[in-house]
């Protein structure tokens, strides 16, 4: 079993079908695109599951502050507001670059592989 939180800041979108799941998996999906050109970066897992017990996959586009978990030796994260600040405002530059017109923000995502 393999448990972990991500730390990221800049978006989160819901992947909402396979064929693009395998997009962003191949590396082809024009947002994973765009983020490689910008100097972002991308991730995606699972997170959760709906209430009919799908799978909940997101696409994450920014810059990845911290993994906790067990596996990856961290168990804590933090950052001063002006650090966070000063990285928010550079991804959303990049992100406005790239031509994804969503906010930059911070997001904790908790990843399992215990079913519901």
């Amino acid at each position: 079993m393999r448990d972990y939180a991500i730390v990221w800041l800049g978006v989160r979108i819901q992947v909402a079908s396979a064929r693009v799941l395998e997009q962003i998996l191949d590396g082809s999906h024009d947002l994973v695109l765009r983020a490689q050109k910008f100097g972002l970066g991308s991730y995606v897992d699972t997170f959760g599951w709906t209430d009919d017990g799908a799978e909940r996959r997101f696409l994450m586009v920014g810059t990845n502050l911290g993994m906790l978990g067990f596996k990856e030796g961290k168990n804590e994260f933090s950052a001063s507001p002006p650090r966070l600040e000063r990285l928010r405002r550079s991804v959303q530059k990049k992100l406005s670059r790239a031509g994804i017109r969503r906010s930059a923000a911070l997001h904790v995502l908790f990843h399992t592989e215990d079913e519901p």
